[in-house]
């Protein structure tokens, strides 16, 4: 849905695909000073059932003497809360070009109903379980854009 990425956006793309499973990937554009992200996600659970994550290459960067910590939680039908951290002494990391945060995965839940398009976004609204925000190695607020329109319509056959 988000056309043209600009530094400071975080966004979702499509990633690989085969027969009833999909990857999309959460990616930043131009982000700096990242130590810590959170967000959630909203998808159309009648068709679609959250099936894992993958860690992406931008919290991986630099080797990190601690791995980071990836936490996805279902916090009700179509929706996921994602929380992923660095640890004190490894630094921040940041990237000038699209970097890939965490992929997840999701397989066919069902038909559903409609055109066959469904859209998977981050959930803004006030009601959501986790604040979409990325935090500094110092714990103040870096910026970035998740929304509105940083999500992907997908064909679900």
């Amino acid at each position: 849905m988000l056309t043209a990425p600009q530094p400071g956006d975080v966004y979702l793309r499509s990633g690989a695909a085969a027969c009833d499973r999909i990857a999309i990937e959460v990616v930043g554009r131009g982000l700096e000073g990242v130590f810590t992200l959170g967000f959630d996600v909203r998808f159309p659970a009648d068709r679609l059932a959250y099936d894992g994550h993958t860690a992406g290459a931008l919290l991986e960067q630099g080797t990190p003497r601690m791995p980071p910590l990836y936490l996805v939680r279902s916090t009700g039908p179509g929706s996921i809360a994602v929380s992923m951290t660095r640890f004190a002494p490894d630094p921040a990391v940041g990237a000038d070009a699209d970097a890939v945060i965490v992929t997840l995965r999701f397989r066919k839940a069902g038909t559903g109903t409609g055109t066959g398009t469904s859209t998977i976004d981050f959930d803004a609204s006030p009601g959501s379980d986790a604040a979409e925000r990325i935090l500094g190695a110092d714990g103040s607020t870096r910026p970035a854009r998740f929304g509105p329109g940083h999500g992907v319509t997908l064909t679900i056959p």
